[in-house]
């Protein structure tokens, strides 16, 4: 399981964010997609989510925050070993 902690700066309204994993091709590993939150202009805002990622081989993924449809982050990660066996 991997779990994620989304900070960012005050906003305004509400936004609809997504978190998901996805292989050096761009192909969705997993994702927790939908969640909405509301921003306020004057205090900082953070949501957590978690994700049980089944990768199935080793290599390079990353790990990307989309809110209202723009990708806003992104962070490349290894996984060194697959499953045995």
């Amino acid at each position: 399981m991997l779990t994620f902690l989304i900070s960012g700066h005050g906003g305004d309204g509400l936004h609809t964010a997504s978190v998901d994993i996805v292989d050096d091709a761009d192909r969705v590993i997993d994702e927790v997609a939908g969640v909405t939150f509301e921003t306020d202009p004057i205090r900082h805002t953070d949501f957590g989510t978690s994700i049980v990622a089944v990768f199935g081989k080793p290599g390079r993924f990353a790990v990307r925050c989309v809110i209202d449809g723009i990708e806003q982050y992104r962070a490349h990660f290894w996984i060194r070993q697959g499953a045995q066996g």
